[in-house]
């Protein structure tokens, strides 16, 4: 009698014993991977729609796309281009993404989460006004052509005003590496290097008669003092506003002698903690980093009152984001001070010297104001960067 073993049944008991008891779980282990990449990829859109806002404070330097119209057939073509320039400035928890990148880079591996920014030694943050080169660095030099098209510029302002019989002063607010480059990353920059500004002065000393202040001496000298610049802003602080009025002042006496800076005696010294700076805020890391700003206030009431007019740069390149302010009430000539955000917290300090002082944030040069103002002296403040900044076509025209 011959036994038939049920082989196939074997066959399928054995596959069942020995079939993994892992594969639920592997299931459910895909199905969370999936559920997860879902949300990467729906989270943005749905906040979008939601205009869910962070709470993390970014400031990138630059103009964000803008909601694009669709209003006609030409719109449609570039609708997609431009829609999705929008939706990359502007999708849900962009902001904190950014942050959170910015977060790891700089307290993990002590860099920049931004091209725009570079971190230096001891926690200075440096700006950089061309994120494809280290300009900071090793700043590239103006083009004859560039140098040729500032002395333009800047002898035709000058000969405009000489024609009315008021003096034109070119004050270059220095950039924060040109006093600390000891503190880029780095080896630094070279002692020797030769700067934009550098070549401008001597260009300038040859072939033009304008009068140009270079404040880079003057607040290397004082470095010794204290900090003249914050740590986390591109700005100078209350010491460094001192040293560049008391320099200005003393070239100004030059062609008016009623011209004299308060010593620093008149002033008590406020040192204040703050949240880091207008570099930290390009970062999204203002509240991370802290500084120590500095404020000189005056030990007596001021003379030179803010009145309550709003004058305006009837010209192109005025600066939006800062506030013409007028003072009257000083001693002195009348003037008219152009000035961007470095001069901002200087207007106060010229206002004492000044029987009327007209301060208008405007890299122009706003000719009818001149004539209504009538003032002995002009005062055009600009930042070093400008240099690097500005290519022919950004330049200014008169």
């Amino acid at each position: 009698m011959q036994l038939a073993l049920p082989w196939p049944r074997l066959f399928r008991h054995a596959r069942a014993v020995t079939k993994p008891r892992r594969r639920p779980l592997r299931r459910l282990g895909d199905l969370a991977v999936f559920a997860l990449l879902l949300v990467a990829l729906w989270l943005p859109t749905i906040l979008s729609c939601f205009s869910a806002a962070s709470s993390a404070t970014l400031s990138e330097n630059r103009p964000v796309a803008p909601s694009p119209p669709l209003t006609s057939l030409r719109d449609l073509v570039t609708f997609p281009r431009r829609y999705e320039a929008y939706f990359n400035d502007h999708f849900g928890g962009r902001h904190r993404l950014i942050r959170w990148h910015n977060l790891v880079k700089f307290h993990w591996l002590g860099m920049s989460g931004s091209s725009r920014v570079l971190v230096g030694k001891d926690g200075w943050l440096f700006y950089n006004p061309l994120p494809k080169s280290a300009v900071p660095l090793h700043p590239p030099p103006l083009s004859a052509t560039l140098l040729e098209r500032w002395r333009e510029l800047l002898e035709g302002r000058r000969r405009q005003l000489a024609g009315r019989g008021i003096h034109y002063l070119v004050v270059f607010a220095p950039d924060k590496e040109s006093i600390y480059p000891e503190q880029l990353p780095g080896g630094g920059r070279p002692a020797a290097a030769s700067t934009p500004l550098d070549q401008l002065l001597a260009h300038l000393r040859d072939h033009s008669a304008t009068d140009v202040l270079d404040l880079r001496p003057c607040l290397r000298q004082a470095k010794g003092s204290g900090p003249l610049y914050l740590r986390t802003d591109t700005h100078w602080n209350g010491r460094g506003v001192y040293v560049a009025y008391d320099t200005l002042l003393r070239n100004l006496a030059r062609f008016d002698r009623s011209f004299h800076p308060w010593p620093p005696s008149a002033f008590e010294t406020v040192v204040v903690e703050r949240s880091g700076g207008d570099l930290a805020i390009m970062l999204g890391l203002s509240d991370q980093l802290s500084d120590e700003d500095v404020y000189l206030q005056p030990r007596h009431p001021r003379q030179a009152r803010p009145t309550f007019e709003a004058p305006n740069a009837a010209d192109e390149h005025r600066l939006a984001h800062l506030r013409p302010v007028v003072f009257d009430g000083g001693r002195g000539p009348r003037g008219v001070f152009l000035f961007d955000s470095f001069g901002e917290p200087l207007a106060p300090f010229l206002g004492e010297h000044f029987s009327r002082l007209v301060c208008l944030p405007s890299y122009g040069l706003d000719l009818q104001r001149i004539d209504r103002e009538r003032p002995s002296i002009v005062i055009q403040q600009l930042v070093e960067r400008k240099l690097v900044e500005w290519d022919e076509g950004r330049l200014p025209r008169r």
